[in-house]
């Protein structure tokens, strides 16, 4: 009976959490369909996990149930997380990414570090100064760290509904996906400072540990997707009758990528997020065009229903985890420590965001520049969210009991501020700051991605001809005739004048990696005119960054 007794409780706690996640779903849909734009799915989420805690609070529920229902930290790194950091990886447009990829890795790299000294920095010396609760310099850098990772999930989401320029998309999604990572290895490699003094020496190790924690998670990344991308260059693979054999593979492919990352000693976020840039880049091509549309909405709803599932453990935690708001006299060291946090987050965030701006200005020509308006909504885009949390729950065992509940509480407090107001405000701002574009449904954003990489195949079949020597006017596309070693090989000697990495990608990568016979199924005016399935649907929503 007691086995029959815990198997019947962990069963009505998922139940409980699948109602919610549902009931929740429904509810961010009617929002959305009635444009209320200041209360987010995220938001929503949050509520409504509150509520559901403070029912098993208030019930005295124990045990097993409670268990299930709370959040759990292994659950969410190895189950829930994954499918979200590969969708960010996956569902991108590569040319927009890597467009702006040195300003995304200014921000994400250079941003994080500062953010997380400030932060390290005020937090120390506030507890130093009987501001607020003390935390040692370590622990201090440990919560530096972890609320330095952004999470601006409710702001993109706003943003790709709003129709807001695709620059400023992709400079607050990329730095938000490679920020979540550097702030991941950051908290692994400070952590080895609890265990070791901090020295000249060790501070060079931990530098190291970052380092090539960071680079072998990206190598096993991108060699995963890359041995995707050879495997779905086979012909054979497109025979219809191969199609959910083809889409089965694709979803388990990123999962080895970060399986063996962790295995391995690296970061599984890191590996998954690099498989994720480059299937985009190099395996989607090879897809079918029905599987290129299957394949998005699947990791769509698959990031989609993990995000439900996250903000809703984290309304959870409020009632069903220990908190420290008593901390100090009347909690007032804990209050304090919560105040000083937001000020420097705030100010850091400043920190991150405007300096590396200008060093970014100067680098870019002038119609590339990110201008004012765009600068303040990176700021304004600094939400905290799933990462900080998960990362603040396992400080708890990595600070200690006292100060991992205040950290914890703290970052907890920051997560539903943060996504509560400056999500919930975020169309506001980009109507004051006129920065709203046209208004697209999910469906037509997913839609406009496929037709992103689509018309990725027609500009690599264009490369592929002239290198042939074909006349492009004239010729049909029987294009992959020419023998791709002769064409690499001829582009190999261009490369010795030119070695971008955009001249590499279009004479030796795309012809590695991307089939000759790939699918292009757009013709020149960009739109989808096939037929599969009804997908010869039109996105008539298509947006148009203005060059910032």
């Amino acid at each position: 009976r007691g086995e029959e007794d815990i198997e019947a409780s962990e069963a009505l706690g998922i139940l409980l959490m699948l109602a919610v996640v549902i009931a929740i779903l429904v509810v961010g849909f009617l929002v959305e369909r009635r444009d209320v734009q200041f209360i987010s799915e995220a938001a929503i989420g949050l509520a409504a996990g509150v509520v559901v805690g403070l029912l098993v609070e208030v019930a005295g529920a124990s045990g097993t149930f409670r268990t299930t229902v709370n959040f759990d930290v292994e659950f969410f790194f190895l189950v829930l997380l994954p499918p979200i950091i590969f969708e960010a990886g996956y569902s991108m447009e590569p040319e927009k990414f890597f467009g702006n990829f040195g300003a995304i890795c200014c921000f994400a790299f250079v941003g994080t570090s500062v953010s997380t000294v400030l932060i390290s920095l005020a937090m120390w010396l506030g507890g130093a100064a009987g501001l607020c609760y003390p935390l040692s310099f370590v622990d201090a850098g440990l919560f530096g760290s972890l609320i330095s990772a952004t999470d601006p999930v409710t702001t993109l989401a706003v943003f790709s509904h709003l129709g807001a320029d695709k620059d400023l998309f992709y400079l607050v999604f990329g730095e938000s996906v490679l920020n979540d990572a550097v702030a991941i290895v950051l908290y692994r490699s400070l952590l080895t400072f609890k265990t070791h003094a901090v020295t000249t020496g060790s501070i060079f190790k931990a530098i190291g540990t970052f380092l090539a924690i960071f680079l072998g998670s990206c190598a096993m990344g991108i060699a995963t997707g890359l041995l995707s991308a050879l495997l779905y260059r086979q012909q054979w693979f497109k025979d219809k009758g191969l199609a959910n054999l083809a889409l089965s593979i694709l979803v388990l492919v990123p999962f080895c990528s970060y399986m063996a990352a962790e295995a391995a000693g690296f970061s599984g976020i890191v590996a998954i997020l690099f498989c994720g840039i480059t299937m985009a880049k190099y395996t989607r091509p090879n897809l079918t065009r029905s599987n290129r549309l299957i394949s998005l909405h699947i990791f769509k709803v698959l990031a989609r229903v993990s995000e439900t599932f996250v903000f809703c453990y984290m309304g959870v935690a409020l009632f069903l985890e220990d908190q420290a708001w008593d901390v100090g006299i009347s909690g007032l060291g804990f209050f304090m420590f919560f105040l000083i946090s937001l000020a420097a987050m705030l100010a850091s965030r400043v920190a991150n965001v405007y300096p590396n701006t200008l060093l970014v200005n100067k680098w870019r020509p002038v119609h590339k520049r990110i201008p004012q308006k765009h600068q303040f909504m990176l700021w304004f885009s600094g939400l905290r969210g799933a990462i900080a949390f998960a990362l603040s729950m396992k400080s708890i065992e990595d600070i200690g009991q006292r100060g991992g509940h205040v950290v914890f509480s703290c970052t907890l407090l920051l997560v539903i501020l943060t996504v509560v107001l400056m999500g919930g405000s975020t169309a506001a701002m980009l109507k004051r700051l006129g920065l709203m574009g046209e208004v697209t449904t999910e469906y037509e954003q997913i839609r406009n991605t496929a037709n992103e990489g689509e018309r990725r195949v027609e500009e690599i079949e264009l490369v592929r001809r002239k290198d042939s020597g074909l006349d492009l006017a004239s010729q049909d596309g029987d294009s992959g005739n020419a023998s791709p070693v002769a064409a690499i090989g001829s582009s190999l000697k261009r490369l010795a004048r030119r070695t971008t990495f955009e001249e590499l990608d279009q004479q030796v990568l795309s012809k590695l990696f991307i089939s000759p016979d790939a699918e292009p199924s757009l013709r020149a005016d960009g739109q989808d005119h096939g037929g599969d399935g009804g997908e010869g649907q039109t996105s008539t929503a298509r947006t148009k960054g203005n060059g910032a």
